[in-house]
C-alpha cells in the first residue's frame, strides 16, 4: 500500500472513532505526514533550559544549556576527532547564524573569535530591582496558571491580594521578614489556615523568581527578584497540620452502612456515593452535565474544561452506579446532580460541609492525630484499595485523573489502559456492595 492510500485510510478511520483510538489514528497520521529532518525552530530555542538540542538539518551542532554560561552552541567536528568546538552563545548568535557557522565549519572557512578577556562569561542576571508586590503578583499569577491548576493559581492571586491589603503595593526590597510576619498573624487572626498559604506562596514566588526552583523552571531567562534581596519568609506556622489518612476498614464500613441512613439530602447522598466508588475529585463529580453522558450509559466523558488539571477524563459506570445515573437523566435537568431549591450545582465546599455535620451520625468521628474525613478521604481511600489490589500505578494514575509528570508518564498516558481501569473499579465496586449499601 502506497503512503497516500494509508494516509486516506487513516483519516476516514479518525473520522468514525472515538476516544483513546481516535486519539492514536491521529498521532499515527501527524507522524506520517511530517517532514524528517525539520531541525531545530526558534521557539524551541527560547524554551530550551537544560541539557542538549540537536539540529537534525545540520549533524553535529547542537544548542547546550550549561548552568553558569547559558545556552552556547557548539558543533562536535568528526573530522577533528570528535573535537567540540564553541561558536558562539544564544540569543546573541541566532539560530540562522548557527547554521551558517556550521556550514563555513564544513567548508573550512570558520574562524573563531575569543571573548575579551575583561568580559565576564557568566550569563548576565537581568532583575528588575525595582519591582512591587502587585507586579510581582502578576508575574507569579501568570507562572501558576500556566504551570499549575486553576485552582491553586486561584489560591496564588488570593494570598498575594491579602497580603496587600495590608502592607500595600510595596517594593519588593522593602517586604523583609519582620514586614511579612506582622502582616501573616493579622491574616491567621481571622484565617490560620490562609496565612499558611499566603507564606508557602511567598517562599515558592521568590524561589521561582530568582531562578533557584528546580522542579518548575521559567521558559525566560529573565529574572524577576535579584538574588540579593533574601526570601522574607519567616518560616511560622499557623495552623497544626494532621496526618492524611484514608479510611480504614471499620471507618469505610460504617460510611457505606450509614450514608442512605443520615439526614443528608439525597442527592448529596448520590453524589458522595459516585465519588466514592469511582475515586473522583468532589468538584468534577458536581460539574456533570447530562449531555456528557453516553447514550449506551457506559461512561462519562468531562471535557478538560470541568477538570481540576485541563485534561479531559472518563467515567466508567459500574452496575450501581448506571442505575444511579439512570435516576438522575430522568429529571430532565442540564446538571445530572442538581440541588433541589434553585437548579444549580451542588458545590464541593456546600457538600463538604454537610458531610462535616454529620461525621457524628455517619461514625466516622476521628478523635486521634489524623485529618477529619472529608469528601477527598474517600477518593484516597479508593485509591489505597487499588494499590492494595495490584493495579499498576499509571492505571491508578488514569483513575484519578492525574496530571502526567515527566516523559514517562506522558508516554503512559497516550497508551489504552482504560480496559484495565474499568476492570479496577469494577473490583473496587464489588468491595464496596459486599459493605452492605442501603
Amino acid at each position: 500500500m502506497k503512503k497516500h492510500e494509508i494516509e486516506e485510510q487513516l483519516e476516514l478511520l479518525i473520522k468514525v472513532t472515538r476516544g483513546p483510538v481516535r486519539q492514536s489514528l491521529q498521532q499515527a497520521l501527524l507522524h506520517l505526514t511530517t517532514p524528517k529532518h525539520v531541525g531545530l525552530t526558534a521557539s524551541q530555542c527560547i524554551g530550551h533550559t537544560a541539557g542538549k538540542l540537536h539540529d537534525s538539518r545540520c549533524p553535529g551542532l547542537y544548542l547546550e544549556a550549561a548552568p553558569r554560561l547559558g545556552r552556547i552552541w557548539r558543533i562536535r567536528s568528526q573530522k577533528d576527532g570528535d573535537k567540540i568546538i564553541t561558536i558562539g552563545t544564544y540569543p546573541d548568535m541566532s539560530l540562522g547564524e548557527a547554521r551558517e557557522a556550521w556550514r563555513g565549519h564544513r567548508a573550512g572557512t570558520l574562524t573563531i573569535k575569543p571573548p575579551p578577556a575583561n568580559v565576564s562569561r557568566k550569563r548576565p542576571q537581568r532583575t528588575s530591582a525595582g519591582l512591587t508586590l502587585g507586579e510581582l503578583s502578576d508575574k507569579y499569577v501568570a507562572f501558576s496558571k500556566k504551570h499549575k491548576a486553576k485552582s491553586t493559581a486561584a489560591t496564588d492571586e488570593r494570598a498575594f491580594r491579602q497580603l496587600m491589603d495590608i502592607v500595600g503595593d510595596i517594593k519588593v526590597g522593602q517586604l523583609t521578614e519582620p514586614v511579612l510576619r506582622d502582616a501573616l498573624i493579622e491574616i491567621a487572626l481571622e484565617h490560620p489556615r490562609t496565612a499558611d498559604l499566603t507564606q508557602g506562596t511567598i517562599r515558592h514566588a521568590w524561589k521561582v523568581g530568582q531562578g533557584r526552583d528546580k522542579r518548575q523552571l521559567m521558559k525566560s531567562t529573565d529574572l524577576w527578584i535579584p538574588a540579593s534581596i533574601p526570601c522574607p519568609s519567616p518560616n511560622m506556622s499557623f495552623t497544626k497540620s494532621k496526618q492524611r489518612y484514608a479510611m480504614d476498614d471499620k471507618e469505610l464500613e460504617a460510611y457505606v452502612s450509614n450514608l442512605y441512613r443520615s439526614k443528608i439530602p439525597q442527592v448529596v447522598q448520590d453524589v458522595l456515593e459516585f465519588q466514592l466508588h469511582l475515586g473522583a475529585r468532589i468538584g468534577e463529580v458536581c460539574a456533570i452535565q447530562t449531555a456528557w453522558v453516553r447514550e449506551e450509559l457506559d461512561y462519562i466523558e468531562l471535557p478538560a474544561s470541568a477538570t481540576k488539571n485541563g485534561t479531559s477524563h472518563r467515567f466508567y459506570l459500574t452496575e450501581r452506579i448506571r442505575n444511579l445515573v439512570k435516576d438522575h437523566l430522568d429529571r430532565d435537568e442540564k446538571f445530572l446532580f442538581r440541588r433541589d431549591d434553585d437548579g444549580n450545582p451542588f458545590n464541593s465546599s456546600r457538600i463538604q460541609h454537610l458531610l462535616a455535620a454529620n461525621r457524628e451520625e455517619l461514625g466516622i468521628e476521628r478523635q486521634d492525630d489524623r485529618d477529619d474525613i472529608g469528601t477527598h478521604t474517600a477518593r484516597r481511600t479508593a485509591r489505597t484499595f487499588w494499590k492494595s489490589a495490584g493495579v499498576p500505578f499509571e492505571v491508578r494514575e488514569r483513575l484519578s485523573n492525574h496530571k502526567p509528570q515527566g516523559i514517562g508518564s506522558r508516554y503512559d498516558w497516550g497508551a489504552d489502559l482504560w480496559p484495565q481501569a474499568r476492570e479496577a473499579l469494577e473490583r473496587w465496586s464489588d468491595h464496596l456492595t459486599g459493605l452492605g449499601w442501603m
